[in-house]
Parts: structure tokens; sequence; C-alpha cells
């Protein structure tokens, strides 16, 4: 199953009528999406991922820093590993790289890359 079209509502999207954050299947993962801002993730990311450890969260995926990040956490502080993705940005990278996310989940595995957009 795809999550073609799923959406979060951002600190910056007054009008929208998406939630702040979702919890979505993908094969047998689960993964919570949220844009981040209500989590402070500018700061830290410990709140997002004691939220995401309590929805029981496979991959935990957000934004708002407009700075990439793959990690695999696996902190006995949570009940199971899981992976903390940020895509970063295309349009307004902080770093300068442009990028976004590929996550692939089949058979089980999960594989994420960070791609770069070359001009």
């Amino acid at each position: 199953m795809g999550l073609t079209g799923r959406a979060v509502r951002g600190n910056c999207d007054f009008i929208s009528k998406q939630p702040y954050e979702q919890l979505c299947e993908a094969g047998d993962k689960k993964l919570f999406i949220t844009h981040g801002h209500l989590f402070d993730v500018k700061m830290t990311t410990k709140a997002l991922m004691r939220a995401g450890a309590e929805q029981e969260a496979d991959i935990i995926l957000f934004g708002h820093t407009h700075e990439r990040l793959c990690e695999y956490v696996d902190d006995p502080e949570y009940e199971k590993p899981f992976y903390l993705v940020n895509p970063g940005s295309i349009s307004m990278p902080h770093d300068g790289i442009p990028t976004y996310a590929l996550i692939e989940i089949r058979d089980g595995d999960i594989l994420i890359n960070i791609a770069h957009v070359y001009s």
C-alpha cells in the first residue's frame, strides 16, 4: 500500500484542513507523520520520539527544520527501535542542499534514502 496523497498541516498552513499528525501503515510498518513544529523539533527531537514511540511507529517522519536527517534509534528508553527521518527541503534547504526522502518498505524491510536534487 502506498502513502500517496497523505499530508499533514504545518506551521504556515493557516487554512489547511489536514491534521497536524497522522499514523499510517505501509506493509506491516507504522509511520508517524507530523510537521514537527508542535514538538519543538528545532530545539530537540525528544518529545517527537516519545510521541512516535507511544504510537509504536517504525518510522517517525517530520519536517519543520528544513534539515535532512535519517537516524536509526535503538535506545532502551523506547520499547522498540525506529527510524527518525526528516527529508529536508527541496525549495528552502537550510544547509543549501535540496533534498527529499525515498522510503521503501518491502518484505518487512525498510530502506530509506535521502536524495539530493541537482540542477
